[in-house]
C-alpha cells in the first residue's frame, strides 16, 4: 500500500484534491492541522494518478517530493510544497537544480527557493499620472473578473487623488452595465457605455478632462475567433481617435488563476493581438493551485500587473513583489 501527503488550506480542499488525484476510493488513513492553519492528510491511492496532472512527467515514476540521491536535505520539502500548489515536476528539478548550486550553503532551500522564484517576477508598470486622459482597457475572457478589477482600480486611483471616469464596451453581457454603473455610483464617478470603439472618443470628450477611464469589455472565448476580431476592431476603433486627442490607451489581459493550465495558455495567446502591456492575475483565493498560473506568468516572463485575491475593491488588488509571489507558490496563499 503506498501513502500520500497531502496539505489544503482546509479540510475539505484536502479532501477534495485527494479525490482529484487518486480517485474516490482512497482511504484516509490520518489528518493534522499546522501552524498556518492549514490540513494535511495521509492517504493510500494509486500514484500512477498524478501523471495527468503535470506532478510526474511521463515516463518517471518518482513522486515530486521524493528524495534523490545525493541530494542535500531540505531540497525534498521544497518539492513538496511546490508540488502541493500545482508546479509542474519539470519546473521543481529546475527550481532543485538552481537552488543546488547556490554560493552561500548557509541558506536553507526553501529561503533559497523563494529568492529564486520571486526573481523571475517581471513587474509591468502600473497606470501612472501623466498629463492628459489614459484610457485602461481591461480584456480577457468571460468571467474572469474584469468589471470589479474595475472598481478596484477606480477605488484606488480615486483615493490618490486623481479623476475616474468607467466606461464599458461589454453590450452582451446581462446585467453588465448595470453593475458597472453600481460601482462607479458607489464611488462618485461617471460611468459610459458607448457599446462601440467608434463613438467612445465622442462621449471622452463630453466627460471632458479625466486622469483616467477605465474600460471594461466584452468577455470572449480564446475560442471565438470572430468575437476576439471584433473586439480588436472596437480598440482599434477608439484608439485612433483617442491618439489624435492625445488620450494614450493601455490594455491589461486578466486571467483568472482558477482556470486550467491550458485555458490560461489558450487565453494568453488568444488575446496577444491586443498587445496587452500586463496581466491581471484573480481569483488567486479561489484556485485551489494558484502556483499554476504564477508558474506560466514566471517561466514565460509575463509582464503582472495587480494579484486579486478578494472580492472587496478597497482591499483585494495587490501589486506583485517577490515575497508575494513566492508566497502564492510555496504555500498556495500571500501571507
Amino acid at each position: 500500500m503506498q501513502i500520500h501527503r497531502i496539505r489544503g488550506r482546509s479540510l475539505r480542499e484536502a479532501l477534495s484534491r485527494a479525490a482529484e488525484l487518486y480517485g474516490t476510493q482512497a482511504v484516509v488513513l490520518s489528518q493534522e492541522t499546522d501552524d498556518e492553519g492549514g490540513v494535511t492528510i495521509a492517504v493510500s491511492g494509486d500514484a500512477g494518478a498524478l501523471a495527468q496532472f503535470g506532478v510526474l512527467s511521463r515516463g518517471d515514476s518518482r513522486r515530486a517530493d521524493a528524495p534523490r540521491a545525493g541530494e542535500e536535505p531540505g531540497l525534498a520539502d521544497v518539492r513538496r510544497r511546490l508540488g502541493e500548489q500545482g508546479c509542474s515536476k519539470p519546473w521543481i528539478d529546475e527550481l532543485a537544480a538552481e537552488i543546488s548550486t547556490r554560493a552561500d550553503r548557509g541558506v536553507h532551500p526553501v529561503d533559497e527557493a523563494a529568492a529564486r522564484i520571486g526573481g523571475k517576477l517581471v513587474v509591468a508598470a502600473a497606470p501612472a499620472a501623466r498629463a492628459g486622459t489614459r484610457v485602461i482597457a481591461l480584456v480577457g475572457p468571460t468571467g474572469v473578473g474584469k468589471t470589479t478589477t474595475i472598481a478596484k482600480l477606480a477605488h484606488r486611483l480615486s483615493a490618490a487623488g486623481r479623476s475616474v471616469a468607467l466606461a464599458t464596451l461589454d453590450g452582451y453581457r446581462a446585467g453588465a452595465h448595470e453593475q458597472l454603473r453600481a460601482f462607479a455610483d458607489r464611488l462618485e464617478v461617471p460611468c459610459i457605455a458607448p457599446r462601440s470603439g467608434a463613438r467612445l472618443g465622442a462621449e471622452l470628450a463630453a466627460l471632458g478632462p479625466r486622469d483616467a477611464v477605465l474600460l471594461d469589455t466584452t468577455g470572449r472565448s480564446p475560442r471565438d475567433r470572430a468575437g476576439l476580431a471584433e473586439l480588436v476592431q472596437d480598440l482599434n476603433a477608439a484608439a485612433g481617435p483617442a491618439a489624435a486627442a492625445g488620450v494614450e490607451l493601455l490594455t491589461y489581459l486578466v486571467l483568472a488563476a482558477n482556470t486550467s493550465r491550458a485555458g490560461l495558455i489558450g487565453a494568453h495567446r488568444a488575446f496577444a493581438a491586443l498587445a496587452p502591456v500586463g496581466v491581471v492575475l484573480t481569483k488567486l483565493d479561489e484556485a485551489a493551485e494558484p502556483a499554476v498560473a504564477l508558474e506560466l506568468a514566471l517561466r514565460a516572463r509575463w509582464p503582472i500587473a495587480f494579484l486579486c485575491d478578494g472580492q472587496a475593491v478597497d482591499q483585494h488588488l495587490l501589486r506583485p513583489t517577490p515575497d508575494r509571489v513566492a508566497d502564492l507558490v510555496l504555500m498556495g496563499r500571500m501571507s
